[in-house]
């Protein structure tokens, strides 16, 4: 049998045989792969072509440092089988709704990632460690907690934890592991203004002034 191919301009992984293709086919966004659809012919069906595809797509994700979505059922089931893989999901919470969406069963053992929003405090990039502020929904206070961020853990907006700023908006999902919980996808929130300085509101009047001008002349 052929090894694995791999098709960029196609976006598949492929085994070529005399009864045809078997693949895997994916979409590619920025540094997320979504594993959509895997095929074998039925004369080759049930000799493994299928899970030898979907490796070779994950690791070619592990290779070149990008997430899955695993949107395939058959990838979401061998990935459930695969722990290993699992460090390399774009977003978990993401993976177990779908999970369910589609009627495969989770165990209970299965560790459930949470979410955070919040602020940075501050981001460690050489001991892979992330502070943030956030809110208690109930009380309103703010407290600080402290994630150990996973080598394969997802950015998304920026590349690495020192371009990570004091102040800025991240979401994360985490596993509430001990000694500290694990960063396993972060975000960064682009900011959105809501506030305008007394110049910017100054020179806005007079622009708005200036065109009533105008127009009056006209």
């Amino acid at each position: 049998m052929s090894e694995v191919q791999h098709d960029e301009a196609r976006q598949e992984f492929y085994i070529g045989t005399p009864e045809g293709k078997a693949l895997l086919q994916y979409e590619r966004e920025g540094n997320t792969l979504n594993f959509h659809h895997t095929f074998v012919p039925p004369a080759l069906r049930g000799k493994g072509l299928a899970e030898q595809v979907v490796t070779a797509g994950f690791k070619y994700a592990a290779d070149h440092h990008l997430k899955v979505i695993p949107t395939c059922p058959y990838v979401a089931k061998l990935v459930m089988k695969k722990p290993d893989w699992k460090q390399w999901i774009a977003s978990m919470i993401f993976f177990l709704v779908f999970l369910t969406s589609t009627g495969i069963s989770i165990s209970f053992s299965e560790e459930i990632p949470m979410r955070i929003d919040g602020t940075v405090v501050r981001a460690d990039e050489a001991n892979r460690r992330l502070v943030v502020d956030y809110e208690i929904p109930a009380t309103g206070e703010h407290k600080e907690v402290e994630f150990e961020v996973e080598q394969g853990a997802g950015f998304k907006d920026f590349k690495k934890l020192s371009q990570l700023r004091k102040g800025d908006l991240v979401s994360l999902d985490y596993l509430d592991s001990r000694p500290l919980p694990k960063a396993i996808y972060i975000i960064r929130v682009p900011p959105t203004k809501t506030y305008f300085t007394r110049k910017e509101i100054a020179e806005t009047l007079l622009k708005v002034k200036a065109g009533h001008e105008t127009t009056a002349k006209n």
